[in-house]
């Protein structure tokens, strides 16, 4: 029997889509993809954007916060105000507070699940 193993591109570890940058994905290169090309032979680009880094400048990170605070507290509400969601061990506060960590700290880097 052949064995998996299944992997994501940052290896488990995520970044924050805060100051990443959304033209590489916070990886820093991409694909160069040509029609024909087979997928073997497909060569990896630097980023024009964030120059390879992944990231983004500090001035656009600061104007992303409304929009990023605001899909938490979206995030928080639906999932923290959805009852059957919750453990049944945990208290209705408890599982509303762990959602704002969901939304906030885990894409910060703050706080692991």
């Amino acid at each position: 029997m052949m064995q998996i193993e299944f992997t994501d591109r940052y290896g488990g570890n995520p970044p924050s889509w805060l100051p990443g940058c959304f033209t590489c994905e916070a990886m820093g290169y991409y694909p160069d993809m040509k029609e024909g090309v087979p997928i073997d032979d497909i060569e990896f680009v630097k980023c024009p954007d964030c120059h390879g880094t992944g990231r983004i400048s500090w001035l656009v990170t600061v104007l992303r916060i409304p929009r990023w605070i605001w899909k938490g507290l979206c995030f928080a509400r639906e999932s923290g105000l959805n009852w059957e969601m919750k453990a049944p061990w945990m208290t209705k506060r408890e599982h509303f507070v762990l959602c704002l960590k969901c939304a906030f700290l885990v894409d910060l880097g703050v706080w692991k699940p």
